[in-house]
């Protein structure tokens, strides 16, 4: 099956969660991934293209058709709820329930968890060959916005081994895994399925060049050093380099300032902006997201969808135990039962209005 960009979305994409349905499937890229040569020519540029990055791990919309992919903002969150031990679909046709049920199909499938990361992987492509190309003044400010942008690039590659790719540790990462996408293509571009141990090669030499770049200090809603150092712990625990990712991660938890909240604190932290655990946060905050019932805080609250609640058997290990601190996050579901785990309350008591922590 050979077909452009432009044919695979419109007729919508095929095997979300499938690697065996469609191998061209995994070699096309997202007609919007796509941005003009020229926009980027000084350090203030790289500031808004990077900003542009963290806009599009919540959510992206194509230009074409105006339709909102939401990635952090709900899919890359719902589907591994859902799809582990301690959430579950609270009733069947929510919106949750393929997620759950493990039934992605060809003409079912959520095309945001693979179209975003691709939309993200040549944004940043866009930014780092500008900046590669020597136009504009090596200053901190764009050697951040280099950092920042390796940062998200091999954030975007990683989430799209785990989604879409067999765990490293079955075959030393010898099976087919996503096309790693490392220059700004072109509509008609068709990359090759590298393997998964190819995959993770790429991600971790992107995240230690940004650790060579990217600064310690904290801005909220955006990755630091620190937080690249969070995001090296966890890409080596997944290979199993589990020396490399307790180094990483002691590293972090000794040296980084980042602290865990109290158990005094750990109910109220949820409704919170910030705390003392944000080590990267993305800011759902803004008035672009208000309203918005598509994001996890509206697919959770009873008040909204009410679509994911706890399982039987997580809710009696946490009974096991009265003084469990988590048993306050549970508030009544839309049956009134005591079984929606309010991690997404939003700030302020608004559900669209919330933060999500990829590290």
């Amino acid at each position: 099956m050979k077909t452009t960009i432009n044919t695979i979305f419109a007729a919508m994409l095929t095997g979300a969660t499938l690697l065996s349905s469609c191998d061209d499937y995994l070699t096309t890229l997202p007609s919007d991934s796509l941005v003009s040569e020229g926009a980027i020519t000084t350090e203030e540029d790289t500031k808004t293209a990077v900003n542009g990055l963290y806009q599009g791990l919540i959510s992206v919309t194509d230009p074409t058709s105006n339709v909102s992919y939401n990635y952090y903002g709900t899919d890359f969150i719902t589907r591994p709820e859902v799809g582990g031990d301690d959430i579950q679909t609270r009733m069947v046709g929510d919106r949750t329930e393929n997620f759950y049920r493990f039934t992605d199909r060809q003409n079912n499938a959520k095309e945001s968890l693979w179209y975003v990361p691709y939309v993200l992987i040549n944004r940043a492509n866009v930014l780092l060959e500008a900046i590669e190309e020597g136009n504009i003044p090596m200053t901190d400010v764009t050697k951040n916005s280099q950092g920042e942008a390796l940062a998200i690039r091999a954030l975007a590659h990683f989430n799209l081994l785990i989604t879409y790719g067999t765990p490293y540790q079955k075959d030393n990462g010898a099976s087919l895994g996503v096309p790693v996408v490392t220059s700004v293509l072109d509509a008609t571009a068709l990359p090759e399925r590298l393997t998964v141990a190819q995959g993770y090669e790429a991600v971790l030499t992107d995240l230690t060049n940004a650790l060579n770049l990217i600064s310690e200090n904290k801005t909220y809603g955006h990755i630091n050093r620190w937080g690249v150092k969070a995001l090296m712990a966890r890409v080596n625990l997944y290979k199993g380099n589990y020396d490399e990712a307790y180094n990483y991660a002691k590293d972090v938890v000794e040296h980084s300032g980042y602290t865990l909240v109290p158990n005094s604190e750990y109910i109220e932290m949820w409704g919170k902006r910030e705390n003392s655990e944000s080590i990267f946060d993305l800011d759902l905050s803004s008035t672009m997201y208000s309203g918005s019932r598509e994001l996890i805080g509206a697919v959770v609250a009873p008040s909204s969808y009410g679509a994911m609640v706890a399982t039987t058997d997580f809710l009696n290990l946490l009974n096991e135990d009265p003084s469990d601190v988590r048993l306050g996050l549970l508030i009544n579901d839309k049956e009134g039962k005591k079984r929606v785990i309010n991690k997404y309350p939003g700030l302020d008591g608004n559900n669209s209005s919330l933060k999500i922590s990829p590290a």
